[in-house]
């Protein structure tokens, strides 16, 4: 790591530093500029303010604004004060887009799976599975099977005849009982069929307790951001009041009257909306409760 200012100083005691004026910061995953720089070397704790940013070295990423506070164990990034995200996207067409995500509060943190609560973990696999149901081709798909059956239907009715003309009602021969038929009465149960009482189970079979599954460990990543979120990338315009999204089932959630503006004529707008995102790019979206499209008519 290396680090450079025109000023600050270090506590022993407590093991804190502050640089300030014209701070400049590198890591192995991060390069970082800002007025002021706080670290608990103990803790891992640091607070950067005024001016800040932040430079993913890995994907190219940024992040700005005047206040950023840093914790480890978990890791846990929360930007306050004007904070922006920029980032790099895929387009449709294998190309590179810039998006940009504005809001009041941008939160970035990171778990591992086996640290994710089991009822956020259902709740996302029920998200994910309603978001992948592709509701128009079930529907072309009932009207499919709603018309063959009607089909058969009306087949089989064209092949019924009426049949042959019974002749009356057939007699029926009386059913005679056998009177020779006796039970046996010499079949005796085996007294001597006794159950075999020295069988015992063996109480020192147990389950091995000891046996433990190995702990996932995979990384999870969350984004929220807070009251007055604005994203904008080249086709498309979002405006909507919070915004949350996982890695658990990879789709970015609007909440309170999200609006999106796409190819700037096209607006949508809902009680709330979802956008399933694949390989850095939105697969499908959804809208919630009060839809509505528009588009001008040329």
């Amino acid at each position: 790591n290396y680090f450079s200012s025109d000023g600050g100083w270090y506590n022993r005691n407590n093991e804190t530093l502050l640089f300030d004026n014209g701070v400049y910061g590198q890591t192995k995953d991060y390069e970082l500029w800002c007025d002021e720089f706080f670290f608990d070397r103990i803790t891992n704790h640091a607070i950067l303010r005024r001016d800040v940013q932040v430079r993913d070295t890995v994907d190219g990423a940024f992040i700005l604004g005047d206040k950023l506070e840093f914790l480890d164990q978990p890791r846990s990034v929360m930007v306050t004060q004007n904070p922006v995200f920029v980032g790099l996207m895929e387009t449709e067409t294998d190309g590179i887009d810039t998006v940009f995500v504005a809001a009041d509060t941008l939160h970035y943190y990171s778990m591992r799976m086996f640290e994710v609560d089991s009822i956020t973990k259902v709740k996302a696999d029920a998200r994910k599975t309603n978001a992948l149901v592709d509701v128009v081709a079930n529907v072309r798909e009932a009207a499919k099977a709603k018309k063959e059956k009607e089909d058969k239907e009306n087949e089989n009715k064209g092949k019924m005849g009426l049949g042959p003309a019974l002749e009356g009602p057939q007699k029926e021969n009386p059913v005679v009982a056998d009177s020779l038929s006796v039970t046996d009465t010499l079949v005796v149960r085996d007294s001597l069929q006794v159950s075999d009482s020295l069988v015992v189970s063996d109480s020192l079979q147990v389950s091995d307790s000891l046996v433990a599954a190995p702990l996932d460990t995979t990384e999870i990543n969350f984004l929220e951001a807070y009251h007055s979120v604005k994203i904008y990338t080249t086709d498309n315009q979002v405006k909507c009041d919070s915004l949350l999204y996982s890695d658990l089932d990879s789709i970015v959630r609007m909440f309170k009257d999200p609006v999106i503006w796409n190819e700037v004529t096209n607006q949508l707008t809902a009680d709330s909306m979802q956008m399933v995102m694949q390989n850095g790019t939105m697969k499908k979206g959804l809208m919630f409760s009060n839809a509505f499209f528009r588009r001008p008519v040329a």
